[in-house]
């Protein structure tokens, strides 16, 4: 017997070894285990397994890069809202500050913040200045934002900054072009029109410092995680130190004793019982407004500070 060995033999035996070697169509590939390292939020590194085939594979980039949004977020607090790479970068500084000097910043803002106030409400009216105050608030605030925290600021608000600064355009030329209170005028508004320049140069003041105030808050607590009631304590106590010898400098000069007036406190109960309810007040509305930056923007609280008009015009 003679055994067929020619080409064509030779080809249909070579074909059904191919096709006994070719995977079936319902047979899983064999996967194969890899471990990849990822640094967890301790700086540790942390080996995981993925899984790959010959079918389908893992995406490690993308694992990545979502470990390190998750990592990036979990380790930074308040409203992420327009933060880039490039905001991080241009606030880097504050690490370098040390922590008994932080408070300094917000302390010292706070008190011109406040002198400013105080002064502008001798010349304007309370409703007036509260309108000039949260509207320049609100716009100071978003640019301080752009600015400093390098947040990108979408157009519609813009929009929103745009109509709030015509609006403060009226107001202040309403106040500023109208007649003086109580008919105390010298028939050519001149009195009526220098009180104005003098109360709207305090509100800018008043308005520049609290913006700065409430950006330096933010960046503490939000890039060095300072606790925001450590802050609100510390910068009290900052404030209150540059207060006392500002006073006793100052006072004299805008005619009053600070030995007066702290003897007319001592024998007043009533003035001292006020001056807690005063300062009890003061603590709340602080904590409330630092909390709320703490976990938002000061953008944010800002817009939130218009409310208070509300109350002033009612």
């Amino acid at each position: 017997m003679s055994m067929d060995i020619s080409p064509n033999h030779t080809k249909l035996h070579n074909n059904n070894n191919n096709n006994n070697t070719d995977t079936h169509p319902n047979k899983q590939p064999t996967p194969t285990m890899s471990k990849t390292k990822f640094d967890d939020a301790n700086g540790k590194e942390e080996e995981k397994e993925t899984v790959t085939s010959s079918t389908s594979t893992f995406q490690v980039d993308d694992a990545r890069r979502k470990f390190a949004t998750d990592k990036l977020r979990d380790s930074r607090r308040g409203s992420q809202t327009g933060l880039t790479a490039e905001s991080k970068a241009a606030v880097q500084w504050v690490h370098f500050v040390p922590w008994w000097v932080k408070p300094i910043f917000p302390g010292f803002f706070n008190l011109t913040n406040t002198i400013c106030r105080m002064m502008a409400l001798l010349y304007l009216s309370a409703s007036i200045a509260e309108m000039m105050v949260s509207g320049l608030e609100l716009i100071f605030s978003v640019l301080a934002a752009k600015i400093i925290r390098k947040r990108h600021i979408p157009k519609d608000r813009w929009m929103g900054v745009t109509i709030v600064l015509v609006g403060l355009l009226v107001v202040g030329a309403a106040d500023f072009l109208g007649p003086a209170p109580n008919g105390e005028d010298d028939g050519e508004g001149q009195s009526s029109s220098t009180d104005a320049l003098i109360g709207f140069a305090f509100v800018f003041g008043k308005v520049l410092s609290s913006v700065l105030q409430d950006m330096s808050e933010e960046l503490f607590m939000q890039e060095t995680n300072f606790p925001a009631t450590l802050l609100l304590g510390l910068e009290g106590c900052a404030g209150l130190i540059l207060s006392i010898p500002l006073y006793f400098l100052v006072g004299p000069y805008v005619g009053e004793d600070p030995m007066n007036a702290f003897k007319a406190i001592g024998e007043n109960a009533g003035f001292v019982v006020y001056a807690v309810f005063l300062t009890i007040l003061f603590y709340l509305a602080g904590l409330f407004q630092i909390m709320g930056t703490g976990v938002t923007s000061s953008m944010t609280r800002n817009v939130w500070k218009n409310l208070r008009g509300l109350v002033v015009w009612t």
